[in-house]
């Protein structure tokens, strides 16, 4: 996921890895990141993406 984010101009990420259902959990636009989430998930944590 780490390399995606180098290439393209906008990444969306969603958790649908509960019950609830999909959930957005953060975008990040070129150098900006916005999270939408108190916790991010532990898959995210290890992607070490810099939210």
């Amino acid at each position: 996921m780490n390399k995606a984010a180098k290439i393209v101009d906008t990444l969306i990420l969603y958790d649908n890895s509960t019950s609830a259902g999909h959930q957005l959990l953060a975008t990040i636009e070129g150098d900006r990141s916005v999270v939408y989430v108190s916790e991010l998930p532990s898959w995210l944590a290890k992607a070490n993406l810099n939210l």
